[in-house]
């Protein structure tokens, strides 16, 4: 099936049905043409459109390289906070709610 609906929503694209192949060669395209190298995942029916999207369309998106199948060091928090800095320090609120 191919995608049904092609619009701009909350200032960006917008897919909505199709196949994983034909959802990611949406996505490609969009990205080959505007020269994005990003995307955010808007939940667009609850629950399901994450679960849907990580389980069809990013192996798909994996299969042609247009997603990461790993990522490289340093970590988000190092690269701002530091090399080495792995976790919150002891202080912050974080690691008194089990999310550091």
């Amino acid at each position: 099936m191919p995608v049904e609906v092609v619009a701009i929503g909350q200032g960006g694209p917008l897919f909505v049905a199709g196949t994983p192949e034909h959802v990611a060669d949406e996505i490609a395209r969009w990205a080959d043409e505007s020269g994005a190298t990003g995307f955010n995942l808007m939940q667009y029916l609850s629950p399901g459109t994450a679960e849907d999207f990580i389980e069809l369309v990013v192996p798909e998106l994996q299969r042609r390289g247009r997603c990461r199948t790993s990522y490289e060091e340093p970590t988000l928090r190092e690269r701002l906070l530091g090399r080495g800095v792995r976790r919150l320090p002891a202080t912050h609120q974080g690691p008194r709610t089990g999310a550091g």
